[in-house]
């Protein structure tokens, strides 16, 4: 769908780029996750893929034609996006005004917009607010609202920066599940940008990471988890645990009232056989044994941390 050439940007001649002879391509029907410290240039490269920036240098093309030449009203009828910090509604507008103001911008049917309106709105709980004015919706509101104008007229590339942000945990969950139905059935592109890696986690099927403006990786996201994460075990036994009965120095204890937690990390199969006919001889009861699962969140802190010892 989108195949990006040494992409960069720049805001001035003598700046630094902010994005750094950056290429990747977009997949038809994906969830693309763009990852990234705060400035990365994670929001630079959504809106230069959005056209409300112009690159510096490189090339994109949008389902093989040049981007920079298509017309803005030709490709906007494709494309939609959500922008973490920009006011996507008209306070003084109701819910539902906004959505009609906005279908109509697109040249939906009244009909189409009412139909599409009614279901977008029950499936992120704001029916019962549509006839209030946006002033006085919460913030979660907000974003809920802007992002239900974002998929009005089922655009074939949505953008959402932090498309979560100021949401409840039942919204939150609301909003993912559209997502990966979008993706799915209706094979809609969804290019995002969260802080919150549990929806990175959870929706996409590859990411983007960018550091100092160039990519350090692009691929599937289970990949990029292993590629990073750690090896580590969770050992859960009843009762308190000393410190010297549990043999390895490279281990986290987190005792939790009837039972403890222990956390290790790095050890061989060998070591964890060694590790679980000790624990049984000093006569612990194992309440459960696994693989720790591995969180987005600690590989992107075990990725920073990477970047940081190398360059010190």
């Amino acid at each position: 769908m989108y195949k990006v050439s040494n992409l960069k940007k720049s805001y001035g001649k003598k700046a630094d780029l902010v994005l750094k002879d950056i290429s990747f391509d977009i997949n038809e029907g994906e969830i693309l996750g763009i990852l990234g410290i705060n400035g990365a240039g994670k929001t630079t490269l959504i809106k230069i893929l959005l056209r409300a920036l112009e690159p510096s240098g490189g090339k994109i093309e949008f389902l093989g034609n040049d981007l920079s030449k298509i017309p803005l009203s030709t490709y906007y009828k494709d494309v939609s996006a959500v922008l973490e910090g920009e006011r996507n509604a008209y306070w003084y507008l109701t819910g539902f005004q906004n959505i009609q103001y906005f279908g109509r911008l697109k040249k939906l049917r009244d009909s189409v917009i009412s139909e599409e309106a009614d279901t977008l709105l029950k499936a992120f709980d704001l029916y019962d607010a549509k006839d209030q004015t946006a002033g006085k919706y919460s913030r979660g509101m907000l974003q809920k609202l802007s992002i239900i104008v974002a998929m009005l007229g089922d655009p074939k590339v949505l953008f959402l920066d932090e498309p979560t942000l100021g949401l409840d945990l039942l919204t939150k969950k609301a909003v993912m599940n559209n997502l990966k139905r979008l993706a799915e059935e209706k094979k809609n592109t969804i290019v995002l940008t969260s802080h919150e890696l549990d929806v990175i986690d959870a929706v996409t099927d590859r990411v983007l990471v960018l550091e100092n403006g160039g990519i350090a990786y692009v691929g599937k996201t289970s990949d990029f988890k292993q590629m990073y994460s750690e090896n580590k075990y969770k050992l859960t036994v009843r009762g308190t645990v000393a410190r010297g009965d549990i043999l390895s120095d490279d281990c986290a204890v987190e005792e939790r009232g009837a039972t403890t937690d222990i956390i290790l990390s790095n050890i061989s199969n060998q070591d964890i056989d060694r590790l679980l006919m000790h624990i049984l001889e000093k006569g612990y009861e194992i309440i459960a044994f696994s693989k720790d699962s591995n969180r987005l969140e600690d590989v992107m802190e075990a990725f920073i941390q990477r970047g940081s010892n190398r360059d010190a």
